[in-house]
C-alpha cells in the first residue's frame, strides 16, 4: 500500500500483514505493518542493455 503523511509527502510503501487463525480466517484487529519504500524503489527500474527501464509505467493502477 502506497501512504502519504505530513513527516513522509513523497510518500512511503508498506506492506500489511493480518493475523490469520487456522483455515486462513482473520482473527482480531491488530496489523502488522513494515516500510518496503527502498525495496519498492529498486523494483521500479530494471537495468537492459540500453539503460535503466521503468517496469511500472505501463501497469495498470490497482486499488485493493
Amino acid at each position: 500500500m502506497f501512504l502519504r503523511h505530513e513527516k513522509a509527502p513523497h510518500g512511503l510503501w508498506t506492506e500489511i500483514t493480518v493475523a490469520l487463525r487456522a483455515h486462513w480466517r482473520c482473527v482480531g484487529g491488530v496489523i502488522v505493518c513494515r516500510d518496503i519504500t527502498e525495496l519498492k524503489e529498486e523494483e521500479f527500474f530494471v537495468p537492459t542493455k540500453s539503460g535503466p527501464r521503468m517496469i511500472a509505467a505501463d501497469a495498470p493502477l490497482r486499488m485493493f
